[in-house]
């Protein structure tokens, strides 16, 4: 019988178990590589179907997702415009902002969940860190903009600069994630 000192090491008689079951793991091992059968022990891995993968669902939008988004940017659309071209009481001109937070809010969870239920551990990591590397970089310069703005390096903040810089810092944290994890 092939002996083989097992890496993890206890006392008495539960090492001899392990000893001998890591002797026993080893000889089968040796039997396989050595022997002329070796593929017939090896699973048969089938070839790669596109159809029966859920990897090609991941990045599909649920119904959930296309009607929350569609209710969020119609609702922002037709809040501009009321906003714009009414004559509204306070009260209203209050509560219309309101209305396309609701629809996003509703819009980002059913993002999250559909990330959750199409990605592997894997691809949810490289996304948090993306996200994590576009809002920690968001914040700091935010917070670095008045004096920025101050000391004249930049002028005033417009928001497809933020819309911009939120894109260009998550896409460089997902390539940055994209190539730790390759």
């Amino acid at each position: 019988m092939f002996t083989h000192d097992c890496p993890v090491k206890f006392h008495g008689s539960v090492q001899d178990g392990i000893s001998r079951a890591c002797g026993i793991l080893m000889t089968r091992t040796i039997d396989i590589l050595e022997s002329n059968t070796y593929n017939d022990h090896m699973p048969i891995v089938p070839p790669f179907n596109p159809s029966q993968s859920t990897l090609n669902r991941c990045g599909q939008m649920s119904m959930s997702q296309i009607s929350w988004s569609a209710g969020f940017f119609s609702s922002l659309g037709l809040g501009v415009i009321a906003l714009h071209r009414l004559a509204l009481p306070p009260a209203i001109r209050y509560l219309v902002p309101i209305v396309p937070l609701v629809a996003g809010s509703f819009y980002i969870r059913a993002l999250i969940r559909d990330i959750r239920g199409q990605m592997d551990e894997l691809q949810l990591r490289i996304y948090l860190e993306a996200a994590a590397v576009a809002v920690c970089g968001l914040f700091i310069v935010m917070l670095a903009y008045p004096l920025l703005q101050e000391a004249g390096v930049i002028g005033r903040l417009d928001y497809w600069v933020v819309l911009l810089l939120l894109g260009v810092l998550g896409a460089a944290g997902y390539a940055n994630a994209r190539w730790r994890y390759r």
